[in-house]
C-alpha cells in the first residue's frame, strides 16, 4: 500500500516546528553560555549556517535513492537532530564559567551534529515530495509554517512551562517520534514492493540549460532574507517593548510571511515562462516594500496599548508592515529558484542540485547577516541600511533578467521612497529635544539627546533612556551608597553597566573619599553596547573626574574573568528583559559571589517602577539563596520611581557613619538630599524581613528561585507590566509601612526624623508634595524635607508643571522663618501667572507676613503681584485686600483698586477713585489700566460719565 500523499507534508510540518523550536532554545542557552553580545550572536549564527550548508550539500548527495531508502535517510536525519538538540542546553551551564578558549569551540562543536542533520534533511524532503515546481514551493510553505508554530510555542509556552532543558528534551522527543514514523513509512514502502523511484535511475540530460538565474535568486535571495531579519529586528526594537513575547511575535511574523511566499510561489509556477519573469521581479518589488517600514515608523506615533493582548496585536501589526511585506516576496525567492532549477534539470538530478542550492542559500544568508550587522548599520545608519538593502534587491532583479520597463518603474518607486527613509534613525524625541550625537553599530542605535534647558539624555534603540544629566545626583548615588555601606577593604570594584558613566564615577569617588584602604581604589566598568562609550564621555562635567577603564562585553562573562574583587555593583537594568534577565538568576548571583570571595560584597539595584511585587519577591528569594546575610535599602528619591538596593553583607554601623562623614567633608555628596541621612538609616531590613513584608503587604503565596534554565521572570514581568501591576508610589508606601511595622514588632530601632522625611517623599503617591506636608513639620526632618521640596519644585518647573512647582514652594516656605519667605513667595507667584489657581495662591500668600520684608520695595512688588493674580483668578475682594497694603503714593495702587472695586460691583466707588487719581496725576492711572489690558472693558462707562 502506497503512502498517502498528505503524509510526507504532515511529517515535514512537524519537522519544521521542531527545528525552529530548537533554534529558539539554542539561542537562549548560548546567550547564557557565551554572553548576550552581538559578537556571540553573530558567531553562533555563522556556525549554524556553515553547518547547515554542509548538511545540505551532503543531503543532496544522499537523495538519489529509492523511496524506501530515502525515508530511512530522513529518519537518520531526524534521529541525529533528536540526539543533538538537547546538547546546547545541557552544556551551557558549564560553558558559562569556562574561559573563552574552551567555551567558544565547545559551544560550536555541540551545534555541528544537529545542524548538519537539519541541513541534510531538506534535499531528502524534496526527493520524497517529488521535486516538481509546485511541489517544492508547497514543501517550503509547509515546513516554514511548521517553523512558525514551533517558534511561537517555544517562545510563549515551552520555556516558561518546561524550562530550556525541558523544552529541548520535548523537542528531541518529537524529532525521535518523527524518525520512528519515517522508519514505519520506509517499511510500508518496502513491503508494498513499490518500484524503484525515478530518483534512483541514472541522471538524464538536462531538459533545458540551467543558467545562472536559479543560483542568483537562491543565493542572493538568502542574503537578502537574512539581512532583512537583522534590519527588521533593529527597526522594530525602536517601536516595540523588548520582551520575550514581542520577540516571538516578530520572529513568527517573518516566518509566516515566508511560508505564505512559498505557497504563493507554488501557485504562480504553473506557467514556466511567466514564472521566470515574476521570479526576476520579486527582489525589486520586495525592496520597494522594504522602505515602507522606516517611512511609517517615522510618521506613525507609538501607541500605548492596555493589556498584553493589545500589545501583541500592535507588535503583530508593526511587524507585518515593517518585515512581513518584503519577507513575503523575498521568502518566495528560494522556493522559486528551487522550482526553476527542478524544472530545468528534471526530477532525476533535482535533489542533488537542490541540495547544492540550499547550501549556497545558507552560505549567502551568512554573508547577508554579516554584511547587514557589521557593514551596513555602522556605515549607513538604520535608514541608510534599509535603502542599501532595497537597492540590492533592485540589482538582483536586473541581474536575474527582469524586463527593463518594469524594473525601471520599480527603481523609480524605490528611489522616491528612499528619499524619506534614508535619514531615519528611530530616536523618539520629547518636545523641544534634538539629537546632538548618534552612534549606530552592530549592537544598537545610541543617541545623545539635548533638551530645551541643556539637559542631556542617552537613548538606546530609540526608546530606552539609559540616563540623563537632570538626574545626575541619583545616578552618582547608585555608586556612592554601596561604596559607603559595603564591608571589607573595597580596593577593587566592578560596575556592571556603564551608561552615562555617573554610577561608576560615583563609586570611585565614594571609595576614594571614604578611605578605601591603601592606595587608590581600582574601579572597572563593563558595558554591553560599544556604541555607548564615546557618548558617555559627553557627560564629563557630571563625572567630576575621568571615567574608569571600560571593558565591552557581557556582564556575566566579565564576572567570570574578573579575578578577585572586593565589590560588584549592578547598575539599574530591566530584570525581565531578555538578555539582562540573565544577570538576576541564581547562577549569576553565585558567579558574582565567587568573584568577590568571602570578604567582598555584591550590590544589586532593582528598579521598582519596572517590577511587580511578585517579581521583586522572586529576585529577593534568588539573591538570598546566594547571599543569605544580605540586606535591603531604599535608595532612590524620584517623584514616581523608587528603587531597592540589595547588598550582601554590611559594614559595622560606626564604620558606615565614619565613611559618610568623611565623604561629606570631601564634597562627594554635594547637592544630594539623601546625603542628609546616614546611609545605614535607609535600611528597610534584612532580606528575610523585607520578604516577609512583601508577602504580608501584597498577600503573595510564595517565592521562586530564578535560574538560567527557568527564566520565569521574563514572562511574568512582561505580563504584569502590560496589565499595570508594577510598583507605583502607593504600592511602595505599603511595602515601607510593612517593613517598619515588622521592625517594630521585632523591637528594632525607630527611623530617625530625617529618614522618616525621606521615606515620606519616596512613598508619596503623587510625588513629594502630600507626604512632605507632615514631614516638613518634624524638627528632625525639616531640613531634609525643605531641600526635597525645593528640588522637586525645580523639577516640576523644568518639566512644565508650574502649579505643582508653586505648591511645593509654598510647602518649602513652612520650614523658613517668616522674614526669609519673601523671595520664595515671589518665585511662586511668578509660576502662578499662567494658572492663578485661587487655592494655591491663598496657600502661598497666607505664609507671607504682613510686614517684615528686608526691603520695602520687595513687599510692595509682592503686593502688586498678588493683587494682579487675584484679579486674574476673579477674586476682587482678595485683590483689594492686597492693594490696600500699598502706600497711597504707589503708582499701581489706584489702577488696581479701581479694578478690584469694579470686580466687586462697587462701580461708583471705582469711578471716584479713578477721578481722584486722574486729578492728582492726569493720564497715569489710565496708562496703567491700558498696560494691564483692562481699560477697554471699562472705558465706555468711564468716558460716558
Amino acid at each position: 500500500m502506497r503512502t498517502p500523499p498528505w503524509t510526507p507534508l504532515a511529517l515535514f510540518f512537524f519537522s519544521g516546528a521542531c527545528v525552529l523550536a530548537d533554534e529558539v532554545l539554542w539561542a537562549r542557552a548560548y546567550g547564557v553560555a557565551l554572553g548576550a553580545t552581538h559578537t556571540a550572536e553573530a558567531l553562533v549564527l555563522a556556525a549554524f549556517f556553515a553547518a547547515a550548508a554542509l548538511g545540505a550539500w551532503i543531503g543532496g548527495a544522499w537523495a538519489g535513492v529509492a523511496r524506501a531508502q530515502a525515508w530511512r535517510r530522513y529518519a537518520l536525519c531526524e534521529a541525529a537532530i533528536a540526539l543533538g538538540a538537547p546538547l546546547p542546553a545541557l552544556v551551557a551551564p558549564r560553558l558559562a564559567e569556562a574561559p573563552d578558549a574552551v567555551a567558544w569551540p565547545g559551544a560550536l562543536a555541540f551545534l555541528v551534529l544537529p545542524v548538519v542533520a537539519l541541513g541534510a534533511s531538506w534535499p531528502v524532503m524534496v526527493a520524497l515530495a517529488a521535486p516538481s515546481g509546485r511541489a517544492v514551493g508547497r514543501l517550503y510553505a509547509v515546513t516554514t509554517a511548521g517553523g512558525t508554530t514551533g517558534a511561537l510555542v517555544a517562545s510563549f509556552v515551552g520555556i516558561e512551562a518546561l524550562g530550556v532543558r525541558g523544552a529541548s528534551f520535548l523537542s528531541a522527543g518529537c524529532s525521535a517520534a518523527l524518525a520512528a514514523c519515517a522508519l514505519l513509512l520506509a517499511r510500508a514502502e518496502a513491503v508494498a514492493g513499490a518500484p524503484a523511484s525515478p530518483l534512483a535511475a541514472p541522471p538524464s540530460r538536462l531538459r533545458s540549460p540551467v543558467g545562472l538565474r536559479p543560483w542568483l535568486l537562491g543565493g542572493v535571495g538568502g542574503a537578502l532574507a537574512l539581512a532583512l531579519e537583522v534590519l527588521g529586528a533593529r527597526l522594530l526594537a525602536t517601536r516595540l517593548p523588548h520582551t520575550a513575547y514581542s520577540f516571538g511575535v516578530v520572529l513568527a511574523t517573518q516566518l509566516a510571511a515566508m511560508a505564505a511566499g512559498g505557497a504563493l510561489a507554488a501557485r504562480w509556477l504553473r506557467r514556466p515562462r511567466v514564472a521566470q519573469v515574476r521570479a526576476a521581479l520579486l527582489p525589486a518589488a520586495g525592496g520597494a516594500l522594504l522602505l515602507l517600514g522606516p517611512l511609517l515608523a517615522r510618521d506613525v506615533p507609538i501607541a500605548s496599548p492596555a493589556g498584553l493582548g493589545s500589545e501583541l496585536l500592535r507588535a503583530l501589526g508593526e511587524a507585518t508592515v515593517c518585515v512581513g511585506a518584503p519577507a513575503l516576496l523575498w521568502g518566495s525567492l528560494f522556493p522559486s529558484a528551487s522550482a526553476l532549477l527542478a524544472r530545468a534539470v528534471g526530477e532525476r538530478r533535482a535533489p542533488r542540485l537542490l541540495g547544492r542550492l540550499a547550501a549556497l542559500n545558507a552560505l549567502c544568508g551568512l554573508g547577508g547577516l554579516v554584511v547587514a550587522h557589521f557593514v551596513l548599520l555602522p556605515a549607513c545608519g538604520l535608514g541608510g541600511a534599509f535603502a542599501a538593502l532595497s537597492a540590492g534587491g533592485l540589482l538582483l532583479s536586473v541581474a536575474a533578467g527582469a524586463p527593463w520597463g518594469r524594473a525601471a518603474l520599480l527603481a523609480a518607486v524605490t528611489a522616491a521612497v528612499a528619499v524619506g527613509a534614508v535619514g531615519y534613525e528611530g530616536t523618539f524625541l520629547r518636545p523641544g529635544e534634538r539629537v546632538v550625537a548618534a552612534r549606530t553599530g552592530p549592537a544598537a542605535n545610541v543617541a545623545l539627546v539635548e533638551g530645551p534647558q541643556g539637559n542631556l539624555r542617552l537613548v538606546a534603540n530609540g526608546r530606552y533612556t539609559l540616563g540623563d544629566s537632570a538626574s545626575w545626583h541619583f545616578h552618582r548615588r547608585l555608586g556612592w551608597l554601596p561604596a559607603l555601606l559595603a564591608p571589607g577593604p573595597r580596593r577593587k570594584a566592578l560596575v556592571v553597566g556603564l551608561a552615562t558613566g555617573m554610577t561608576a564615577a560615583g563609586l570611585r569617588q565614594g571609595l576614594e573619599a571614604s578611605g578605601a584602604g591603601r592606595g587608590r581604589p581600582q574601579v572597572v566598568a563593563v558595558e554591553l553596547l560599544p556604541e555607548v562609550l564615546p557618548l558617555a564621555r559627553r557627560f564629563a562635567r557630571w563625572h567630576r573626574g575621568p571615567l574608569p577603564p571600560v571593558v565591552t562585553g557581557d556582564g556575566r562573562r566579565a564576572l567570570a574573568r574578573a579575578g578577585p574583587l572586593d565589590l560588584v555593583v549592578y547598575d539599574l537594568f530591566l530584570p525581565w528583559r531578555p538578555g539582562t534577565a540573565n544577570l538576576f538568576t541564581l547562577e549569576a548571583f553565585r558567579s558574582a559571589q565567587r568573584a568577590v570571595g568571602e570578604g567582598g560584597a555584591v550590590a544589586v539595584w532593582l528598579p521598582l517602577h519596572q517590577l511587580s511585587p511578585r517579581g521583586t519577591l522572586w529576585i529577593l528569594d534568588t539573591f538570598a539563596a546566594a547571599q543569605p546575610q544580605g540586606r535591603v535599602y531604599a535608595g532612590r528619591l524620584e517623584a514616581d520611581r523608587q528603587a531597592l538596593l540589595l547588598l550582601g553583607g554590611r559594614a559595622p554601623r560606626a564604620e558606615v557613619r565614619r565613611r559618610w562623614q568623611q565623604a561629606r567633608a570631601r564634597g562627594v555628596l554635594l547637592d544630594d538630599p539623601v546625603a542628609e541621612v546616614p546611609p545605614d538609616a535607609l535600611e528597610l531590613g534584612t532580606l528575610d524581613a523585607v520578604r516577609t513584608a512583601l508577602v504580608r503587604a501584597f498577600a503573595l503565596s510564595g517565592g521562586r528561585i530564578l535560574r538560567d534554565d527557568r527564566p520565569a521572570l521574563e514572562f511574568v514581568g512582561a505580563r504584569e507590566r502590560a496589565r499595570g501591576a508594577l510598583f507605583d508610589a502607593g504600592r511602595f508606601r505599603r511595602l515601607v509601612s510593612a517593613c517598619d511595622r515588622g521592625r517594630g514588632e521585632r523591637g528594632g530601632p525607630r527611623p530617625s526624623g530625617a529618614a522618616r522625611a525621606l521615606r515620606a517623599a519616596w512613598a508619596a503617591p503623587g510625588g513629594a508634595l502630600e507626604a512632605l506636608r507632615g514631614a516638613i513639620r518634624d524638627p528632625e526632618g525639616q531640613r531634609l524635607a525643605f531641600r526635597i521640596a525645593l528640588r522637586e519644585a525645580d523639577r516640576a518647573r523644568g518639566t512644565g508643571y508650574p502649579l505643582r512647582a508653586a505648591r511645593l514652594l509654598a510647602l518649602a516656605m513652612q520650614a523658613l522663618p517668616a522674614e526669609r519667605r519673601w523671595g520664595i513667595a515671589r518665585e511662586a507667584l511668578r509660576l502662578l501667572r499662567s494658572d492663578p489657581a485661587p487655592d494655591t495662591l491663598r496657600e502661598v500668600l497666607d505664609l507671607v507676613p504682613a510686614e517684615g520684608a528686608a526691603e520695602e520695595e520687595q513687599a510692595q512688588a509682592l503686593a502688586v503681584e498678588a493683587a494682579q493674580l487675584y484679579l486674574s483668578a476673579r477674586r476682587p475682594a482678595d485683590a483689594r485686600r492686597w492693594v490696600l497694603r500699598l502706600p497711597p503714593t504707589h503708582p499701581a495702587r489706584a489702577p488696581l483698586l479701581v479694578l478690584a472695586l469694579w470686580g466687586q460691583g462697587r462701580r461708583d466707588e471705582a469711578r471716584t477713585v479713578y477721578r481722584n487719581a486722574e486729578a492728582r496725576r492726569p493720564g497715569a492711572t489710565r496708562a496703567v489700566l491700558e498696560r494691564l489690558g483692562a481699560w477697554e472693558r471699562i472705558r465706555a462707562e468711564f468716558e460716558a460719565r
